[in-house]
């Protein structure tokens, strides 16, 4: 940290940190962020006159611009049901139908629905969301429910693991990382574009606003 008192040097020294991440804004500009934080707390104790990264402009990033079509849609998660399990179609399937962020909608809980709505925190804001059930979801549910009581799954969250998953998951919540892994495995398989689990998202609410 006493290095950064000369703040020539302390801002050389950080841009050196960054370019690596010149192309990648988000990645950059969070990094940039946490050492902010790091600096101005070094400020604050009185070890450093200056934060440094006030020096730094962040990267303008811009967001995907992706749509991934049924036929894409259908042909990963049938390579995804045949490769792994059905139930993490069906998770892709709860993604989609929710229109919520991967973390939220797989962080589910049998609590979190009631007889009218699935309703949960969004992580980001950590607003309440409420999302009337229909047919579809409802289908949703009552599988989820009906395979984990056919594998004697008992967990209190609605999506989990086949009880033969690897590495001790077996009945555990599946989280986004994950299930992007095995995404990703499934549209090399079928010679797809790579999508990422969030380009579920925004699928759902464009055929939502176009039907």
């Amino acid at each position: 940290i006493e290095t950064f008192r000369d703040s020539d040097r302390g801002l050389g020294i950080l841009r050196a940190h960054l370019k690596d991440w010149l192309d990648q804004p988000k990645t950059y500009n969070y990094r940039l962020s946490c050492l902010s934080r790091l600096f101005g707390f070094a400020v604050e104790i009185g070890l450093i006159p200056r934060n440094p990264c006030v020096d730094i402009e962040r990267k303008s990033s811009t967001d995907r611009d992706v749509y991934m079509t049924d036929e894409h849609y259908i042909a990963i998660t049938t390579k995804l049901t045949g490769m792994c399990h059905e139930v993490y179609a069906r998770a892709c399937d709860w993604i989609y139908l929710i229109s919520g962020r991967p973390t939220d909608m797989l962080g589910i809980k049998e609590t979190n629905i009631t007889e009218k709505v699935v309703e949960y925190f969004a992580g980001k804001n950590q607003q309440l969301v409420n999302v009337e059930r229909d047919e579809e979801i409802n289908f949703l549910i009552d599988w989820f429910r009906d395979y984990k009581k056919l594998h004697g799954i008992n967990s209190p969250y609605l999506i989990v693991h086949p009880l033969e998953a690897r590495r001790k998951l077996g009945g555990k919540p599946i989280t986004s990382a994950l299930l992007y892994r095995y995404l990703k495995k499934a549209m090399k398989a079928a010679e797809l574009p790579i999508y990422t689990l969030r380009d579920l998202r925004p699928k759902a609410l464009t055929d939502e606003a176009t039907n």
